[in-house]
């Protein structure tokens, strides 16, 4: 049993065994947030817990480098919980800068207790070595190093080099919360606390448990909101300035896209392959007093009684354009992965064009940086389908992104986009039309 007497130890025990879990099990957050060993902390330990394993994922490959460039001997494959341990030891001294004497005797005493006396001693120097050169160390180690070498070639086949040197930035650095409103933003950044960014978005720089927002069940509709990145909002907004009044949302929970256009009276028909996801939506529509037709099914393969005015396909992705706050995407992503997912998305936008009359819009877009699920996407279905063309973008659409548009009329929103409101999530997003 760990007994540990110091502030926030708890709070150690429980991330260290969240970032084994994810390094040795391929977990992702949203697994991990919701076991036992987590919700039994109360809020505050919470916070420092979550705070240690996003950090430490986020940071995993600088924080390698410096341990294996100050150990002697290579840590074996069955000491998961010593290199771990580690791990979250020089995480919280370069990264989190907690207190040097709670970060290191704490994790000299769970070596001790999880790992073997004898390595505690390793385990003392070398973080107290880390800690001395903390500064240098900082300078010496990039963060590029937190991604997999083959998706950062890849990137710089796609942007340039300058372009990913600037994104993975934003990428790395800790999230702020963008939160979508059906109200007027105005009134609402009073409540929420938070700075109004374009249309209906405002952000918070600071994120924190929105369960805790006020408002959080509205008492009337101009009161709602829900999380929402500044990114994701732009795909409903191009349904808006079309006679659409009968739309499909293709694969989407939690629900905010839908929610975008349900506050204006849309007719929205929702699917989702997941039963859990689905109720993820429901509850997030109860809460803010809207009503939705919600089908779980596999939207490859359904079709409906009736033809839609548009479909809006947010589709299942490699999501790199949100790892700022799906950092386990860096542990969990592959080329194989990728592969399956460039076919899902294929097989999604065949199927749902079939159910378009002529003149019906579709909007596709992934939370994506990776032109396979994207731009390569809407060409290979160009090349497929002489029936569909693309609606070119505009400017007045974009808005705070009317730089992304590119010639071929899409958008491809870049995480260094808003600069100066400290990022966004990457995005690509395409409209198109049925002739």
């Amino acid at each position: 049993m760990i007994s540990l007497h110091k502030k926030n130890s708890l709070s150690r025990v429980s991330a260290l065994e969240l970032v084994v879990k994810i390094f040795t099990r391929k977990k992702s957050f949203s697994t991990l947030f919701s076991l036992p060993l987590f919700n039994k902390l109360d809020e505050r330990d919470k916070r420092f817990c979550r705070l240690i394993v996003t950090e430490t994922i986020r940071r995993h490959g600088q924080i390698d480098e410096i341990i294996n460039n100050y150990l002697n001997k290579k840590i074996k494959r069955n000491e998961v919980y010593f290199k771990n341990i580690l791990r979250v030891g020089v995480c919280e001294l370069l990264f989190i800068k907690s207190k040097e004497y709670a970060a290191i005797n704490d994790a000299v005493e769970l070596v001790k207790n999880k790992v073997s006396k004898n390595k505690a001693g390793v385990c003392n120097a070398l973080l107290r070595k880390v800690y001395k050169n903390r500064t240098d160390l900082l300078l010496k180690y990039p963060p590029k190093l937190n991604f997999p070498n083959w998706l950062i070639e890849q990137w710089n086949s796609y942007w340039g080099e300058k372009a990913v040197e600037s994104f993975i930035k934003f990428l790395i650095k800790e999230p702020y919360l963008d939160i979508s409103v059906a109200g007027d933003p105005e009134d609402m950044k009073s409540i929420l606390k938070a700075e109004p960014l374009y249309w209906q978005t405002l952000r918070k720089y600071k994120a924190g448990n929105p369960s805790t927002f006020k408002m959080f069940y509205p008492e009337d509709l101009k009161f709602a909101w829900w999380v929402q990145d500044i990114s994701a909002s732009i795909p409903a907004k191009l349904l808006l300035d079309h006679n659409l009044i009968e739309i499909i949302d293709i694969c989407s929970a939690p629900g905010g896209k839908s929610a975008q256009l349900a506050v204006l009276d849309k007719k929205i028909t929702c699917l989702d392959i997941s039963p859990k996801r689905m109720g993820l939506l429901e509850q997030n529509f109860n809460r803010i007093g809207l009503k939705v037709k919600t089908i779980v099914c596999d939207a490859t393969k359904w079709s409906p009684q009736k033809s839609p005015d548009a479909i809006l396909i947010d589709a299942p992705c490699s999501s790199t354009g949100t790892i700022r706050k799906n950092p386990d995407i860096l542990i969990n992503i592959s080329k194989n992965k990728m592969i399956e997912l460039v076919n899902k998305q294929k097989q999604l936008i065949d199927n749902s064009i079939s159910w378009l009359k002529k003149g019906g819009i579709i909007v596709y877009c992934v939370c994506s940086l990776e032109k396979e699920e994207g731009e390569d996407q809407i060409i290979s279905l160009l090349e497929r389908n002489n029936k569909i063309e693309i609606l070119p973008i505009k400017p007045h659409e974009a808005k705070i992104f009317e730089k992304s548009i590119t010639k071929e009329g899409w958008l491809r929103i870049l995480p260094s986009a808003l600069k100066k409101a400290d990022g966004n999530d990457g995005f690509f997003i395409c409209k198109l039309i049925c002739k």
